[in-house]
């Protein structure tokens, strides 16, 4: 089975990384970077620092023509985000990636998602729902429900199945223009095979969130799991190859 990595950080791309990536045949790598591990990291980045991040991912894809896409990062508080959407896709790049600036029902984020989708790129969206811990402007399922119901005409990837995936896919089961990723969580027993009961196979994408995440959990829990290999192939890299126009 080969694999696209759907959401992965670029400070997790290490070289044990690429050894494990090469072994599992990780074929493609869809890549963000939110200025985790840079000096002036924030979770709300000015525009010279969401440029110079953004561009991290431009020489990295450059560096690996075919292996790396990039996922623009903005801020949709920024005047300015707008314009750094199109000069990232214009640039080559094939989604947007927006963090915890801003929680998803800020109208601020409906312009960002409309240019996406008429583009015809998707939006990877963090979304964790916690007991404990819950960042200020971190958005959880039900925002990213919200978002989707206003713009049925853009297509969403909610990440991490919403950290609390048993509420996320609940959250989000009926609306078809959200799709999950797999990536991070590992408290993961029936995840895979809730995903797909209850979105479908081709709204269930495989990812890592490396570094937050080991590439090795990242595949067995898809490998192991009480699955048809034709639907697993469809999580490991048919519907990203789809959602972000991909051809391996």
């Amino acid at each position: 089975m080969i694999f696209i990595d759907s959401h992965v950080h670029l400070d997790g791309l290490t070289p044990a990384y690429w050894r494990l990536a090469d072994y599992y045949g990780v074929r493609r790598l869809l890549v963000s970077h939110l200025g985790i591990g840079e000096a002036d990291f924030t979770c709300d980045p000015d525009e010279g620092q969401l440029r110079r991040w953004n561009d991290l991912v431009l020489k990295a894809r450059r560096e690996r023509p075919g292996r790396i896409e990039g996922l623009c990062y903005v801020n949709p508080r920024l005047e300015t985000a707008a314009e750094e959407v199109r000069r990232c896709l214009e640039a080559g790049m094939v989604g947007v990636k927006l963090w915890v600036s801003v929680r998803y029902d800020d109208r601020r984020v409906e312009s960002i998602a409309r240019l996406a989708g008429a583009a015809g790129v998707p939006v990877l969206l963090h979304s964790w729902r916690k007991s404990l811990g819950q960042l200020e402007h971190e958005s959880t399922p039900d925002e990213v429900a919200y978002l989707a119901r206003r713009l049925p005409e853009v297509n969403f990837i909610m990440a991490h199945a919403g950290g609390d995936w048993q509420y996320g896919l609940r959250a989000v089961a009926s609306l078809p223009n959200v799709s999950v990723d797999l990536a991070c969580s590992v408290i993961d027993e029936g995840l895979v095979e809730a995903a797909v009961a209850w979105l479908g196979a081709e709204r269930v994408l495989w990812g890592s969130d490396a570094p937050a995440s080991a590439l090795s959990i990242a595949v067995g829990k898809l490998v192991a799991a009480r699955l048809p290999r034709r639907m697993k192939e469809r999580v490991a890299w048919k519907n990203a190859a789809q959602l972000y126009g991909l051809s391996l």
